[in-house]
């Protein structure tokens, strides 16, 4: 995990994944969250999930804390949601508009939904997301 910003990570993938047929290099964003309802220690968000390891699930608690939240940013970053949500079933996974529908996001459980007309998340105070 590299230190981005503070309370930030980016976790550059070791592979990159085929897209039509050209690979395209991944990476994803743990931010440590403070200030979000209902917690009274800090907790981790995961911004389009790479390939999970127990040495990277044991990294992002130890530096970000418990996984709450898994977020899938549009319909194309969805290929690692169901291995980081096995690895943390606790944690609350977000679908992007449209993703569900998706054949590909079959077998991934989704607890909420980014979307104008979705409840505003949890995380807010903290990360300002634009739909």
């Amino acid at each position: 995990m590299n230190e981005f910003a503070t309370n930030v990570w980016v976790v550059e993938g070791s592979e990159p994944v085929q897209w039509y047929g050209h690979p395209y290099t991944i990476r994803m964003v743990v931010i440590r969250l403070i200030d979000h309802p209902n917690e009274d220690k800090p907790c981790a968000w995961i911004w389009s999930p790479i390939p999970i390891t127990d040495a990277l699930a044991q990294e992002v608690e130890t530096k970000a804390g418990p996984v709450k939240y898994i977020c899938s940013p549009n319909k194309i970053h969805h290929i690692f949601l169901k291995e980081w949500s096995d690895k943390f079933p606790d944690a609350i996974v977000y679908a992007s508009p449209g993703l569900e529908k998706r054949e590909v996001a079959k077998g991934v459980k989704f607890d909420a939904r980014f979307g104008k007309d979705e409840p505003e998340p949890p995380f807010v105070n903290e990360i300002e997301s634009v739909i």
